[in-house]
């Protein structure tokens, strides 16, 4: 199951889920929480790691419903670039990450 943060107060959002955080069987369980069955796992697993979607709208496997549900409560944020070097004839670049955490790689 995934791990809810206690919310307080009416206008109070449940914070996004990021899919990369996800194992397999935990990303079942997400989606089991929102009603669905276990082989929609497999089909976003793919989209995730084979296909390389950014974006919800492209899981096109996935009905409409689902992927507004998926745009609502879940992120896809593996990391974000935070700097780009680029050597002096431009044949080779140094790229700096920042994790969703804070931390850089």
């Amino acid at each position: 199951m995934i791990s809810k943060q206690n919310l307080t107060g009416d206008n109070a959002a449940a914070p996004l889920v990021n899919l990369y955080d996800l194992t397999q069987e935990q990303l079942i369980a997400f989606l089991a929480e929102q009603g669905q069955p276990a082989f929609r796992a497999r089909q976003v697993w793919e989209w995730l790691y084979r296909k390389f979607v950014d974006d919800f709208a492209s899981m096109t496997n996935l009905s409409r419903d689902l992927r507004q549900t998926l745009a609502a409560r879940a992120t896809l944020q593996p990391f974000r670039v935070a700097a780009v070097e680029r050597s002096n004839d431009h044949q080779t670049r140094k790229y700096l990450f920042q994790l969703p955490d804070g931390k850089f790689i």
